[in-house]
């Protein structure tokens, strides 16, 4: 499935000679509630023909370091070993053979129940000090309907650290081997990255909504008579670590420096704070919340202002969307985000921009 109007990859904020990239997510596979895990997947040999339908539909490939692309994912635990092979050589392959860039979306924390090993108290985050572990994790994907996923995982325990360990250096390994042929034939450029997240975060426990974190606070050092001064803090630095991980992993492994970002949903100053990792560039969510661009605004502006990534977002509150609203336009949209000369410079600021 295509996601059209779904944004998936545009770099801001950067000089100009970085190549910038407007990519729209293709998702490999659907989501099933019920069992709370993916199904219903995508054949990778289908990926070309919806990319050729993608080019049919924009008409513009890009010019000079300006490029229409595409992302394949969520590449989740719940992927085989074979199909994240498959995924990776069939976007490779059809980014050389159309001449549409490539990027890749990694599922961290949702979509692990292939892997049962990790379903143990251990692993598992906890509700509270003693150590209870949660039921599933909550999610609002879906307003006001809120849906029960697998139990969300203790981001820094070890058999999380060693099941992220071997799950980036797979989808590594795979993509510095298929980035040779691109630099054969002229086309790094043709490679937008890897997003590593997706929404990165702790979460809730779905039975009570309790905020969770117990477990990776422990590991970290806390507990009850020992609690850390900020626990949001804490918690916002467990996730930081977590994404670090990932794209620590992915670098040593072959990925390209300043090809991975990161993936948070940005809601306080505290949770925008674990999206600066060292080695990757900032990304996160861009709905037209109000008050969203001031925030990650002024975020960025604390760190430098660093190129940065917008890695899913549509032109539409999607609770607008529900009602039947039409939303502020792909051109307004993207001109709030990015406000470069000549593309939206003159265009209100919809959403708090």
């Amino acid at each position: 499935m295509l996601s059209l109007g779904a944004l998936g990859v545009a770099t801001g904020a950067a000089p100009d000679d970085l190549p910038r990239y407007l990519a729209f997510q293709i998702h490999s596979t659907t989501i099933d509630p019920k069992a709370m895990r993916l199904v219903t997947e995508l054949p990778p040999q289908e990926i070309g023909r919806v990319v050729s339908d993608l080019r049919n539909r924009i008409a513009v490939l890009g010019t000079d370091n300006r490029h229409l692309g595409f992302i394949v994912g969520p590449i989740a635990f719940d992927d085989t070993d074979d199909k994240v092979r498959d995924l990776i050589r069939s976007g490779f392959e059809t980014a050389l053979s159309q001449g549409v860039a490539v990027g890749f979306h990694i599922d961290d924390v949702v979509f692990w129940r292939r892997l049962e090993e990790l379903n143990t108290r251990e692993n598992l985050e906890w509700l509270d000090w003693e150590g209870t572990p949660n039921k599933g994790r909550r999610l609002n994907w879906d307003p006001p309907n809120v849906m029960r996923f697998t139990p969300v995982l203790c981001l820094n325990s070890q058999g999380v650290r060693r099941a992220v360990g071997t799950r980036a250096a797979l989808i590594g390994t795979e993509i510095a081997k298929w980035l040779q042929d691109l630099k054969g034939a002229g086309k790094e450029d043709l490679f937008i990255g890897v997003i590593a997240g997706w929404e990165t975060e702790i979460g809730r426990d779905f039975d009570t909504g309790k905020t969770l974190g117990y477990c990776a606070l422990t590991n970290a050092g806390y507990s009850e008579k020992n609690p850390p001064v900020d626990i949001d803090e804490a918690r916002s630095k467990i996730v930081k670590d977590y994404i670090e991980l990932w794209a620590q992993t992915l670098t040593d492994v072959g990925v390209p420096h300043g090809k991975i970002y990161s993936h948070i949903a940005l809601g306080t100053e505290k949770s925008a704070a674990s999206a600066f990792c060292d080695l990757c560039a900032p990304g996160t969510s861009t709905y037209p919340f109000p008050g969203f661009l001031q925030t990650w605004r002024k975020d960025l502006a604390s760190h430098g202002h660093p190129p940065w990534a917008s890695c899913e977002g549509a032109a539409i509150d999607p609770r607008e969307a529900k009602r039947g609203q039409l939303g502020i336009g792909m051109e307004g949209y993207l001109g709030n985000l990015f406000k470069r000369r000549g593309f939206g410079e003159h265009i209100r600021a919809e959403f708090g921009g």
